[in-house]
């Protein structure tokens, strides 16, 4: 294949295998089998290459050219990157590396991976998204193979217009004037200066008790509220201890709003990223300073420069809240008066008036480009001069970057309550189906005293105490008297006069004639019909406290969702209505604090993704567009669900925040992704995918999706397709149903794959199943 067919293969769109959409709430259909990909006939000595980039503001679909743009609107939320290649051998290294207004943004690495990236000679892309909206200005994307740069190419991201002043034509007898208006003049140093001071941000820190101890300034450097400062503002060296001023890691932080007018706290920021040797650290904006959270509208933000370009005598101004001019902004103006370097890296010195409460603020160029950060004031008691040293904002850039990656895919965090009802003098019993080890501490670091088996009843003594993300209990073991730490994820506690119910897997099956709910014990044995009713009732949810399980039904006429209430004694279980609405409500998963459901309704007129209260009311709705959207699993923290969503031409995995709705693309294949469901840490997903040609079962890092793929089945033998998986509580095995004996069946599979054990045999179909916390 010469460029000039490879050229055209790049702008050409390949074909993505579709799931059925019956699956949503009817009787599922086999998938179709996946289009094969072009093939390509390999060169005498292949040499792998990138074809040529274009960028364009759609997903490819199938047998239309793109049409390419090098210029987007302001507000664009998603840019497309495609490309072609060939001669891509597998394992081979690549890289792709973002700038934005020539300053690296983000680079991701790459292995190639033929299963995930397709056969050589098609057609790949990548997406760009902000649902913010894409900040202005100039972006570019290398390809990268080898160490070196294949191919670049750029896009911009326009400004918003400018308003343009209306004038009133002058009418005379003859004819109406009209006036010729003269180009805006460039702006002056000192404009460019006033308009960096739109980003500028006071900062107080406050101590465990709320009293103000430290100010600051800081510099507005995302939209999204990233604050780059000093890292000496939350954190002073006491003799050999580093001491935070608050334990919350929190600053209050008051906008620019007057040249005239002082600062007043309006938001709470947090730290996410720092380097205490460069004092420098970044914070986020999390929540306003009454209390309530976003979503907020866009933060203005300072342009970035180029540290490495500033040198004696380039002129500087100073930014900043200084103690002495009592919460006004205060702008100083002088020159750079050298660049010096210690045990701590390189700094730039000038004689720019410098105060107490200067410290995290900005020192921008004459553009009225951020080049470094005020961090120091350096002076002789016997001279009258002093010196201000400011660390170049170049040094800054990666710990901006790593703020927003941490931004974007945030690390998994304890939730802040610990394990509902587990009181320190209550009593509990250990849910986790192969026993929960009893430690000599709070922590999975210290040594196994017992294994407690399934049901061990212990008394709590103290505790909660995190670790690694798990919350520790120490207890006393009932029956034998040994104390030790326990995990609490695998404790739950005993009500008084009620026993607890067992660890039980769910599943919809229609093995008498139409579906119902059924459970069954992590072996397969003691199946039992819960719901016995001559609707379809499907899509099982527990709730934490294992004593209900939520459910769709159509036995209302359209499909609702009912609670099966475990613990009312009856056989059949009692069912209450719990969430009812025009068109279908189906697909319900329990958020990991037992309050709240996330369904799927099309009351809108296609399928999105819902939130409510257990009966109905608080409804928001998550997502928006024409696709669909399904299958939601929560994140333990309860901040994010990941789900299903067809939107760009083939079933992709995506995140949204529950509190804001912005939403983040997990992956991105030709192939179908579906199914998705969180691990009882967070720490993986377990999806379904066709990446291979065959719906198989993956698992990864919910951050970072395709990087850390790892395939659990292999199904060349048995070439069917498996759907609906689920963890274990804890975490070691996932139950899915496969379709590879003829009829869908549910087996069981270790987290780090290997053998199936089958769990039912019966001749209907067995799915959707659910496996109890």
């Amino acid at each position: 294949m010469n460029n000039r067919m490879l050229a055209a293969v790049g702008l050409l769109l390949v074909l993505s295998l579709m799931l059925s959409s019956c699956a949503l709430f009817r009787t599922p259909a086999p998938s179709p089998t996946p289009t094969p990909s072009p093939t390509v006939t390999a060169s005498a000595t292949p040499v792998p290459s990138f074809g040529p980039l274009a960028f364009t503001d759609e997903p490819p679909m199938p047998g239309r050219l793109i049409a390419t743009k090098q210029s987007f609107p302001p507000g664009t939320q998603r840019v497309f990157a495609v490309w072609a290649y060939q001669d891509m051998a597998e394992g081979t290294p690549y890289a792709l590396r973002w700038y934005w207004n020539n300053a690296l943004w983000r680079e991701e690495s790459f292995t190639w991976d033929a299963a995930r990236d397709g056969a050589a000679g098609t057609t790949k892309y990548v997406v760009l998204e902000d649902v913010n909206g894409l900040i202005s200005g100039d972006y570019r994307l290398e390809l990268i193979l080898g160490g070196q740069t294949v191919q670049f190419a750029t896009f911009r991201i326009e400004s918003p217009p400018i308003p343009t002043p209306t004038y009133t034509p002058t009418v005379t007898p003859t004819r109406t004037a009209r006036p010729t208006l003269a180009p805006p003049p460039t702006p002056s140093e000192e404009e460019q200066a006033r308009t960096a001071r739109v980003a500028l941000v006071k900062l107080w820190v406050p101590n465990d008790d709320g009293h103000i101890v430290a100010s600051a300034s800081g510099s507005l450097v995302d939209s999204r509220g990233l604050i780059l400062t000093n890292w000496h503002v939350l954190w002073e060296k006491k003799e050999n201890t580093i001491v935070a001023r608050n334990t919350a890691g929190e600053v209050y932080v008051g906008l620019f709003r007057s040249a005239t007018s002082p600062a007043v706290m309006e938001y709470v920021a947090q730290y996410l990223t720092y380097d205490a040797t460069l004092d420098l650290a970044v914070f986020h904006i999390v929540r306003r300073y009454q209390g309530s959270t976003g979503p907020f509208p866009p933060f203005p933000t300072v342009r970035i420069g180029d540290s490495d370009t500033v040198d004696a005598p380039d002129r500087l101004f100073l930014l900043g809240f200084p103690g002495i001019a009592e919460g006004h902004p205060v702008i100083t103006e002088g020159v750079v008066s050298g660049r010096v370097r210690d045990e701590t890296g390189e700094w730039i010195i000038t004689d720019t008036e410098m105060g107490p409460g200067n410290s995290g603020g900005m020192a921008v160029n004459r553009q009225g480009e951020l080049i470094g950060v005020p961090s120091q004031i350096w002076y002789s008691v016997g001279l009258p001069a002093k010196m201000g040293y400011i660390r170049p904002i170049n040094l800054a850039k990666p710990l901006i970057e790593e703020a927003r990656l941490r931004l974007r895919q945030p690390e998994p965090t304890p939730p802040p309550p610990p394990p509902s009802g587990l009181v320190v003098g209550g009593r509990a019993y250990v849910t986790a189906p192969d026993g929960l080890n009893v430690r000599t501490g709070p922590g999975l670091g210290y040594a196994v005293l017992w294994k407690a088996p399934y049901g061990t009843q212990v008394t709590l003594l103290a505790g909660p105490q995190w670790a690694n993300a798990i919350p520790w209990y120490q207890v006393t073991v009932d029956e034998i008297g040994l104390t030790g730490w326990c995990s609490g994820n695998y404790l739950q506690p005993i009500p008084s006069g009620e026993p607890a119910t067992e660890a039980l897997i769910a599943f919809a099956s229609n093995r008498t004639g139409n579906y119902d709910i059924y459970v069954m014990r992590p072996d397969g044995s003691a199946v039992q019909n819960l719901t016995q009713h001559l609707a379809k009732d499907s899509d099982p949810s527990w709730s934490p406290d294992r004593r209900w399980i939520a459910f769709s039904s159509d036995r209302g006429g359209d499909a609702d969702i009912y609670l099966l209430n475990l613990g009312s004694g009856t056989n059949p279980p009692q069912v209450i209505p719990a969430i009812q609405g025009e068109g279908d409500q189906i697909h319900p998963a329990w958020s990991r604090d037992g309050q709240r459901l996330a369904y799927v309704s099309d009351e809108d007129g296609d399928w999105e993704i819902y939130v409510s209260r257990i009966d109905g009311s608080g409804k928001r709705q998550l997502t928006y567009n024409a696709a669909w959207d399904s299958y939601p699993t929560w994140s333990p923290d309860g901040r994010q669900i990941i789900f299903t969503s067809g939107r760009d031409g083939n079933l992709e995995l995506y995140a949204v925040d529950v509190e804001t709705g912005a939403e983040r693309r997990r992956t991105n294949n030709p192939a179908s992704d579906a199914f998705p469901a969180y691990s009882p840490d967070g720490s993986r997903i377990v999806f379904v995918s066709a990446r291979t040609g065959l719906l198989e079962l993956y698992a990864a890092d919910p951050r970072n999706v395709e990087g850390t793929l790892v395939r659990l089945t292999d199904s060349r033998a048995a070439p069917q397709y498996n759907r609906y998986p689920d963890w274990s509580p804890d975490g070691r095995w996932i139950v899915f149903t496969s379709w590879r004996d003829g009829q869908g069946e549910i087996y069981r599979i270790s987290a780090a794959g290997g053998a199936l054990t089958r769990l039912t045999n019966s001749p209907g179909e067995d799915e959707q199943v659910a496996w109890n916390r």
